[in-house]
């Protein structure tokens, strides 16, 4: 794969512009599957209360349900806003708040890190390699009052970093992750009640983001119906990518109609950059359409950005159609610029077509 367009964090959310580096780390969550059951069978440190900051309040020796935590929370933190913690099982090979790995870490401009799995191929066999940072971690909410209605933010991150938080937290300790993503489909999809109208769309990506980390097989679900058109484009946005990452080949069909149907531009721009990366050979021709035929030039160049991507040998030779035949000179730049990226002997041979044609006339 190959990948050489930038990707940054600003703020809350993931841009359009992506680091390289970090492609091919989501593609591993594609390939690593939830452990059976829910809660992970081992000592969890989140649930010593001897180990918690001095001025969080504890509820981990008797958690109350999750549909119920923010109001639990509220009745002893007595004074808003305040935070509401707890943590869940993570996929295999993800850690929070570990600097160790940069190229393998998403950071966030508040500061808050993600670290992805590695994978290494033994044999027959692949390895998923992860940083030793099993640090506590969790889920905190920020909350306005005592619904999830109010929650105004939301991160994961250590302990440590939360333990810099003004205001008061609440700590409710461990949850199964299936519990965990029901609770938090409520907030992220309008498709699932009212309650998501109500939150601002940075707390929802953030939610997505939490519940892509979940070891749980109903997470790529929440990606998949978080791309419906009744959610905002940029909680779209960010639900192509997640259901790139963790939606394994069932992805591949609902992508490919939201890069060649879907009414939105932005949306289109990004189920084509993610359908680059993901689909390869599958995704040519759809590829080759959308870059002729989209209204919208700005998708049409995104378009021939994913072919260049793609490691089907039959995307140069659509580039290098795209030269001969496209209308739109700015598609025909786009094309020209990754041939030249590409290094394959077909670019040099149009190069020296093109050039030696200009020198003749």
């Amino acid at each position: 794969m190959r990948c050489v367009r930038p990707m940054t964090l600003k703020g809350e959310e993931m841009t359009r512009q992506r680091y390289c580096a970090i492609i091919p780390m989501l593609m591993v969550l594609s390939m690593v599957a939830p452990m059976a059951g829910g809660v992970e069978e081992r000592a969890m440190p989140a649930q010593d209360s001897a180990n918690l900051p001095a001025h969080w309040i504890d509820l981990s020796g008797q958690p109350p349900p999750l549909e119920n935590l923010i109001a639990a929370a509220a009745r002893v933190a007595q004074d808003t806003p305040y935070w509401v913690g707890y943590e869940f099982a993570l996929r295999p090979g993800v850690s929070v708040g570990c600097d160790c790995d940069s190229t393998h870490r998403i950071r966030f401009d508040d500061g808050d890190t993600i670290v992805l799995p590695r994978h290494r191929q033994a044999g027959d066999d692949t390895e998923t390699l992860t940083d030793e940072c099993d640090r506590p971690f969790g889920l905190f909410l920020k909350t306005e009052g005592n619904q999830l209605e109010d929650l105004s933010r939301a991160r994961v991150v250590t302990w440590r970093r939360a333990s810099e938080l003004d205001e008061p937290v609440v700590w409710a300790g461990l949850y199964d992750a299936d519990e965990s993503i029901r609770f938090l489909r409520r907030a992220i999809l309008e498709s699932a009640g009212a309650l998501a109208a109500n939150l601002t769309v940075e707390v929802r990506e953030r939610l997505l983001l939490a519940v892509a980390l979940h070891d749980s097989e109903l997470a790529p679900e929440v990606a998949f119906a978080a791309l419906d058109e009744i959610e905002p484009s940029k909680v779209r946005e960010n639900a192509v990518m997640w259901a790139a990452t963790i939606g394994g080949r069932s992805a591949i069909d609902r992508i490919l109609q939201l890069a060649k149907h879907d009414s939105n531009s932005d949306v289109r721009e990004s189920s084509i950059f993610w359908l680059g990366q993901l689909a390869g050979d599958a995704a040519t021709s759809t590829l080759v359409e959308i870059a002729e035929n989209d209204p919208m030039s700005d998708v049409r160049r995104s378009a021939v950005f994913a072919l260049s991507q793609s490691e089907d040998d039959a995307a140069i030779d659509a580039l290098i159609k795209i030269v001969h035949t496209h209308e739109d000179p700015e598609v025909i730049r786009a094309a020209l610029f990754w041939l030249g990226e590409s290094g394959d002997p077909r670019a040099i041979e149009l190069f020296e077509e093109l050039l030696i044609g200009d020198t003749e006339e």
